[in-house]
């Protein structure tokens, strides 16, 4: 199956389950929880994490989407500067989770 494929019928199944609006909030409880992880985890090529430097030294931290990124696969080249993002975003207003889209292909790529 392709990655794509695949992040569709994930986000159309996300999408299903937060009709519901306690499960709504669960989810995103879970979506704003990120836990430390290895840096195995860290430099895999699709699982998303969050990387920091400083402090007491580099550290990372992987989270649910984070880590649903890291099945579906990452967006491919013609994503442009999008590359490599996860493929699964989710989509807030004023902190409320909306719901969940595949990421978009950026209109313009800026060259800087």
């Amino acid at each position: 199956m392709e990655d794509s494929k695949l992040a569709d019928i994930i986000i159309d199944r996300l999408n299903e389950l937060i009709k519901d609006s306690d499960i709504r909030e669960d989810i995103r409880d879970l979506l704003d929880t990120d836990v430390d992880c290895s840096q195995a985890t860290a430099n895999h090529p699709t699982i998303q994490t969050i990387q920091v430097v400083g402090g007491m030294g580099p550290y990372s931290f992987l989270s649910f989407l984070g880590l649903l990124n890291g099945i579906v696969g990452s967006c491919p080249d013609e994503y442009g500067i999008k590359k490599g993002c996860g493929l699964i975003t989710a989509v807030y207003n004023e902190g409320q989770l909306v719901r969940f889209e595949r990421t978009a292909k950026p209109d313009k790529i800026i060259d800087r």
